[in-house]
């Protein structure tokens, strides 16, 4: 199954672009995953959704590519901590 098969079926990808609602529940979900706070996660997919849309001719995939590469960023499997803001860890023990 593609991942875009995937993505529609879970009700992550609607028509041509995700809804503001998925997108929110897609950050706050990787944030959990990641242990990062939401702010700093939300920050992230905004700046790489600017990145994406400078010359962008086909804009329909952009949130989903611009919250693939933030999990690829927060799992280090792209870029170096360096590139990284400040990432407050959440204290999962409290």
């Amino acid at each position: 199954m593609s991942f875009m098969n995937l993505l529609v079926q879970c009700g992550m990808y609607t028509k041509y672009e995700a809804s503001k609602e998925n997108i929110d529940r897609a950050i706050e979900s990787l944030a959990d995953e990641s242990e990062v706070l939401v702010d700093i996660v939300a920050s992230l997919y905004n700046k790489e959704r600017v990145r994406l849309e400078v010359g962008a001719r086909i804009t329909g995939f952009i949130s989903i590519l611009a919250i693939r590469n933030v999990r690829k960023l927060l799992r280090g499997s792209c870029g170096t901590p360096e590139n990284l803001p400040a990432l407050p860890v959440t204290n999962s023990l409290a």
